[in-house]
């Protein structure tokens, strides 16, 4: 006998409603043992519902993985944007693409005194985001970034992040890719 498919579009108006949706699904999806595609532009939606995500870009699969892997390793450029904020620091003495460093904004820590492996920058701009805290940042070479800090990063620190103040961006953690 044929089976019948019934496509059921995963669509929230309100976005507080999107992470319960997400849950039902993942336990019923759990449940029931039932191979389960959802096509979504919602990268939330997806890490949150997904074993293994398909990020594609133009009809054409860039990485197939965990959500863990897609975000902690992704394949491209393409891929890393995809699914989280980033900044993409520039050599501002090369045109390779390889002199580009990709850094999620939680990934830099500011300091306030240079070592070998900082960069100088000044504070544009500090938001505070409830339980972070936004700093727009800006490169000598003119290039403006973000970092992203939580509260204990920044806890007695607010003067010290004001605009015009200088710090040096360590990176915890980068990627440069050939593509």
């Amino acid at each position: 006998s044929r089976r019948r498919h019934t496509r059921y579009p995963l669509v929230t108006g309100v976005q507080t409603c999107a992470l319960p949706i997400c849950a039902w699904l993942r336990k019923l999806h759990e449940q029931t043992h039932v191979t389960t595609v959802i096509v979504t532009h919602d990268q939330e939606e997806a890490m949150e519902v997904a074993d293994r995500i398909v990020v594609m870009n133009k009809g054409h699969i860039e990485q197939i993985g965990s959500p863990v892997e897609i975000y902690d390793n992704p394949a491209t450029p393409f891929v890393m944007h995809f699914v989280g904020e980033v900044n993409v620091i520039e050599d501002s003495m090369s045109v390779d693409s390889r002199d580009q460093l990709f850094v999620r904004p939680h990934d830099l820590d500011l300091l306030d005194h240079p070592s070998d492996n900082t960069r100088p920058a000044t504070v544009c701009r500090l938001t505070a985001l409830g339980r972070d805290f936004q700093v727009e940042l800006e490169l000598d070479n003119g290039q403006r970034i973000h970092a992203q800090l939580n509260r204990e990063q920044v806890c007695g620190k607010v003067e010290a992040l004001c605009p015009g103040s200088r710090k040096h961006i360590s990176l915890r953690s980068g990627r440069r890719f050939d593509h």
